[in-house]
C-alpha cells in the first residue's frame, strides 16, 4: 500500500546530483561507537539473528493465536510448527507494539528512535517521488528525500491533507545537512554485521542510503517495499532510472548475489533468501567471528503468490475458514515462512553454532485484512483483534515476538507492553555491548529486553517504560473498522493497560486493552480525566517529535456538507497546535 503527499510548488535544482557516499557526519558515529566499545564488557559476544516478517498477523502464529482465540492448535488453519517451537522453547512477549506499517518500524528498529522523530511517518513505493528524484530543491526545513506528493484515490470528502514522509535513512551523506542515524550494526563493531532480504529505508534506490552506508555488510537484498516470490532475480538486478531526473541517474535498487555460486537459486524467494541465510551462517561457523544477520523476509506481504504443492495441501485442509483465515495461497506463504525458521534452527545446531546464538523473531506491523485488488478474498484475518495493517488497532500494531536461544524454557510469557524501538538496545545487550551509552545517545526510546530473559524475569527497575506511541497522519483507502469509511488522519498513546486513539477527524476512544482485546467498549465517557490526560501527553508526544512537514493540513476545498462522515469534520481543540496549517 502507498500512502504519501505534497504541497508546495517546487523549483527544479538542475545540479543536483547523487549524494556522496562520504559522511559529513563521521565524527558523530565514531564518538558513539568509541563511547560504546570502550565501556563494553562482553557478556558472551553472543551472535543474533534477527528473522523479521512482513505484515504477518499476531494470529498468523499459531501458538500466538492460541492464546487469544483459544482455539487449539491442531484446529487451526494456518500450520507454524517452527516458530512455535521458538515460542515453546524461548521467550514469548505476548505484548509486543510495532508501527502499523513497514518503514517506520524498520526505521525504528534499527535505530531505537520512534520513527516520526526521524521523518518515518509511513511506506512509499517507487512511485513516490521524493524531490532529490525529481531533482528539485525541497522547501526550507525539509528533507531531499521527502516525498513530494502521493495520496491513495479516495473519492469520499477529505478535510485533511496527508503529510509527508522521508523516504530514505539518513546515513550521514551530503543530503543529510548533518543528519547521520545509527545503527545497531554501525555500534556493535566487534561483530560481523549482514543483511539479506528487505530494506524499503533508501530512498527508493537513492545512491549512499543502501545496506553498506548503515554498517551492513551486504547480501543480497532489494531496497522496495514488495517483490515478486518468482522471477524476482531480474527485478533485483534491475538498473531502474529516476524518471523525473534530467541527468538519468540510476536507482540502487538492490542485488542479488548469492553466496552459493555453484548452486542456482530456488525459484521461490522465501527458500532462497534462506538457502543465502543458511550459507552466510556456515561461513560465520567457520571463522569463528561473532555476528548479527538481519534475514528481512518479503513474507507474507503481497503479492500473495506461493508454491502450488502448498496452495493445493491447504485448498483442502478441513479448517479452511477457521478463524475467518481462507485463503488457502496465504496459508502456503505462512508455511514457507514457517520452514525458513525451521532452516535456520537446523543450520545452527549442524554448526554448533546453537550453543552462541540467539534468534529473535518478529512481524514489521498487523496482517492485511482487507482486500488487495483483484483477490476475492483478503489475504488473512486477525480476529479477534479489531482491524489490520495501517490502523492503530491491535490487529494492526499488536504482533508475535520470540527470542530464543538453546536451553531456554520459560513457564509463562512476558506480558509486559513492549515497542519496536526495544529491539535495538537489545541486540547491543545481548551482542556484549554497554547499553548504558546507548542510552545517552539524543532521542533513544528503546530499553533492553534482556532482564526478561533472567530466569525470574525481575524486571523492576530494569524496563521501566510504561507508554507507547502511534502517530500515522494519512487518508488511506483500507476502511476504518469502526465507521467503514476510508481510515482518516489519527495518533494513539497506550499507557498500562489503556489504549487512546484519537482521530484528527474529531473524535477519540478509549480502551482497556488488556480486559478489552476486540477494542470494542469505548470507556472514553466513563474516564474522562483518563482520557483528556492521555490525549495531552499524546499532542505533547507528537510536538516534540514530528516535525513540521510530517503533520497533516487543512484542505481549504473541504465541504462539510459533502462529508460522508456521520459527524463533519472538526478539529479538537488539543490538536491545533500540532495540526494544521491550511493548505
Amino acid at each position: 500500500m502507498t500512502l504519501l503527499l505534497g504541497l508546495c510548488s517546487l523549483v527544479v535544482l538542475s545540479a543536483c546530483t547523487a549524494p556522496s557516499e562520504n559522511s559529513t557526519s563521521d565524527a558523530n558515529r565514531d564518538t558513539a561507537q568509541a563511547k560504546l566499545s570502550a565501556k563494553s564488557t562482553p557478556k558472551e559476544n553472543a551472535n543474533v539473528i534477527l528473522i523479521l516478517a512482513d505484515d504477518l498477523g499476531y494470529t498468523d502464529v499459531v501458538s500466538f493465536a492460541e492464546k487469544v482465540s483459544g482455539i487449539a492448535r491442531q484446529d487451526q488453519f494456518y500450520e507454524t510448527p517452527n516458530i512455535d517451537a521458538l515460542a515453546d522453547q524461548g521467550l514469548s512477549f505476548t505484548h509486543a507494539y510495532v508501527n502499523p506499517l513497514c518503514s517506520p518500524t524498520r526505521a525504528s528498529l534499527l535505530t531505537g528512535k520512534p520513527a516520526v522523530s526521524m521523518g518515518f511517518t509511513t511506506a512509499t513505493s517507487f512511485r513516490s517521488t521524493s524531490y532529490y528524484g525529481a531533482g528539485q530543491t525541497p522547501p526550507k526545513g525539509m528533507h531531499p528525500l521527502d516525498v513530494i506528493e502521493h495520496k491513495d484515490k479516495i473519492s469520499i470528502e477529505q478535510a485533511l491533507i496527508n503529510a509527508r514522509t522521508i523516504t530514505g535513512l539518513p546515513a550521514g551523506t551530503e543530503l543529510d545537512n548533518g543528519k547521520d542515524e545509527l545503527t545497531y550494526a554501525e555500534l556493535m563493531t566487534r561483530h560481523k554485521n549482514a543483511f539479506l532480504g528487505k530494506w524499503h529505508l533508501g530512498g527508493h534506490g537513492t545512491p549512499g542510503y543502501q545496506p553498506q552506508h548503515q554498517g551492513f555488510e551486504e547480501l543480497s537484498f532489494f531496497d522496495g517495499g514488495a517483490s515478486s516470490f518468482f522471477n524476482y532475480q531480474k527485478m533485483w538486478n534491475t538498473k531502474r532510472l529516476f524518471q523525473d531526473r534530467e541527468d538519468k541517474q540510476e536507482r540502487a535498487s538492490g542485488k542479488w548475489e548469492s553466496l552459493q555460486a555453484d548452486k542456482e537459486a530456488k525459484p521461490y524467494l522465501t527458500d532462497a533468501l534462506t538457502d543465502e541465510a543458511e550459507a552466510y551462517i556456515r561461513q560465520r561457523a567457520k571463522d569463528g567471528k561473532p555476528f548479527t544477520l538481519f534475514l528481512s523476509h518479503f513474507a507474507v506481504h503481497a503479492p500473495i503468490q506461493a508454491k502450488k504443492a502448498d496452495t493445493d495441501y491447504f485448498a483442502a485442509k478441513p479448517q479452511l475458514g477457521t478463524k475467518g483465515q481462507d485463503n488457502p495461497t496465504y496459508a502456503a506463504m505462512v508455511k514457507s515462512l514457517d520452514d525458513s525458521v525451521g532452516q535456520i534452527v537446523k543450520t545452527l545446531y549442524e554448526t554448533g553454532l546453537d550453543e552462541n546464538t540467539y534468534i529473535i523473531f518478529m512481524s514489521d506491523n498487523g496482517g492485511v485484512d482487507w482486500l488487495l485488488r483483484g483477490s476475492p478474498t483478503p489475504p488473512t484475518s486477525n480476529q479477534p483483534f479489531t482491524g489490520g495493517k495501517a490502523t492503530v488497532y491491535e490487529g494492526g500494531v499488536r504482533v508475535p515476538l520470540v527470542i530464543w536461544k538453546k536451553g531456554m524454557h520459560y513457564a509463562q510469557d512476558v506480558s509486559t507492553s513492549i515497542d519496536v524501538t526495544d529491539i535495538m538496545p537489545t541486540l547491543l545487550d545481548l551482542g556484549g555491548y554497554q547499553v548504558d551509552s546507548y542510552n545517552n545517545i539524543k532521542g533513544m526510546a528503546g530499553q533492553s529486553l534482556v532482564p526478561f530473559l533472567s530466569d525470574t524475569q525481575n524486571t523492576k527497575g530494569t524496563y521501566t517504560k510504561d507508554t507507547i506511541y502511534w502517530y500515522y497522519p494519512f487518508n488511506v483507502i483500507v476502511n476504518n473498522p469502526k465507521d467503514g469509511l476510508p481510515v482518516t488522519p489519527h495518533a494513539a498513546i497506550k499507557k498500562g493497560d489503556y489504549k487512546l486513539i484519537v482521530n484528527y477527524h474529531g473524535s477519540y476512544a478509549l480502551y482497556n486493552v488488556m480486559q478489552d482485546i476486540g477494542e470494542k467498549n469505548d470507556l472514553a465517557a466513563q474516564k474522562p480525566e483518563l482520557a483528556n490526560r492521555m490525549f495531552t501527553e499524546l499532542v505533547g508526544w507528537i510536538d516534540q517529535n514530528a516535525a513540521k512537514q510530517y503533520r497533516p493540513l487543512l484542505n481549504s476545498d473541504y465541504n462539510p456538507d459533502n462529508d460522508a462522515h456521520a459527524e463533519p469534520f472538526k478539529l479538537l481543540p488539543q490538536l491545533e497546535a500540532v495540526c494544521c496549517e491550511t493548505d
